[in-house]
């Protein structure tokens, strides 16, 4: 049988990643009233199953970064994921695609950005 105590240590910093990630997710997931989770935008109540899902992919990256020789690789694979998911939320929200919209673009203040500057118009009326 395997020593739970070697399994903890050998896997410290991906239990923490794990934890952190889902602590900090979970906090968002109940506290903001904007859905900054992605699938819970789409599917309704599965925004827990993408912050387990995301906390288990934090736990696996450290893992794999552990070993300096592998770091590079996947350094590289992880910012491709990154930016892939990135640019495909941008894409479907310059294409209208409401909830892919990039969460910056979504607060009042940015939505000019997007709809022909017109708060700048009405402040020059003021």
């Amino acid at each position: 049988m395997p020593n739970i105590k070697n399994f903890i240590n050998d896997n410290m910093l991906s239990i923490a990643a794990f934890i952190t990630t889902g602590a900090i997710l979970g906090i968002v997931q109940i506290k903001v009233s904007l859905k900054l989770i992605l699938l819970e935008r789409f599917i309704p109540g599965w925004g827990w199953a993408e912050l387990v899902l995301l906390s288990v992919y934090a736990s696996f990256v450290i893992h794999k970064m552990k070993d300096p020789a592998r770091v590079a690789f996947w350094r590289r694979t992880t910012w491709a994921v990154f930016s892939g998911v990135f640019f495909a939320k941008l894409i479907g929200g310059l294409f209208g695609i409401a909830g892919a919209m990039i969460v910056a673009f979504i607060t009042a203040g940015s939505r000019s950005i997007l709809t022909g500057l017109p708060r700048l118009q009405e402040a020059d009326n003021l």
